[in-house]
């Protein structure tokens, strides 16, 4: 599993909209956010730099504040 950082989030319900939508994202294994911390956990399979660049445009489309890098 690794784990991100994510800034920019607006709420907490920003923060489980978006959870959701990675865990569609093929390849997402599992994948926790917190709020709280900003910090994103996530458990892929396969290809693991395309689901992340997956990942990162998704973030990008949804949160376009956000940002998400590698911690």
């Amino acid at each position: 599993m690794a784990t991100y950082k994510i800034t920019g989030l607006d709420c907490g319900n920003c923060a489980a909209r978006l959870e959701k939508a990675i865990g569609k994202v093929k390849g997402v294994k599992k994948v926790s956010i917190n709020f709280v911390t900003g910090k994103v956990s996530i458990d892929v399979t396969g290809d693991e730099a395309q689901v992340l660049a997956d990942v990162e445009a998704l973030v990008k489309k949804n949160e376009p504040k956000s940002m998400f890098v590698k911690v």
